[in-house]
């Protein structure tokens, strides 16, 4: 095997600690107060993120129910014209309600991580 192509996930997690350091200026004798001040905007952005996926997730609960009891209410209508279409509409804006929720989601958790890696990096800076 060529040494080259080799790589630990360790020795790509030093690096890219390193490059981190590096790029925050945080290098081999970090400033304890730039150091804190950055960890803990870190933490509040972090926070944040949270208190966002929570407001998004009641606004997208609320929207998908409505849609499902306007649904149910549409199929239990009896003198309604073009019941089935009806039905159908809400079922697509259901789905797309659900979609829209589940490409949140990853947002939110891409960004989730992205503050918990800054905490992890900062906190190893710490002296």
């Amino acid at each position: 095997m060529n040494d080259k192509t080799e790589n630990t996930s360790s020795e790509k997690f030093v690096t890219a600690e390193e490059e981190y350091k590096t790029s925050f200026g945080l290098g081999t004798a970090p400033e304890v107060k730039k150091t804190e001040s950055a960890l803990q905007h870190a933490l509040d952005i972090r926070k944040f993120e949270i208190g966002l996926y929570w407001q998004r997730a009641t606004y997208f609960w609320t929207l998908i129910a409505a849609t499902f009891a306007g649904y149910f209410a549409v199929l239990a209508a009896e003198h309604m014209k073009d019941k089935e279409f009806n039905a159908y509409v809400l079922a697509c804006i259901g789905l797309i309600f659900s979609l829209a929720w589940f490409l949140t989601n990853r947002g939110s958790k891409y960004w989730q991580e992205n503050w918990e890696n800054h905490v992890d990096m900062l906190g190893a800076c710490r002296p």
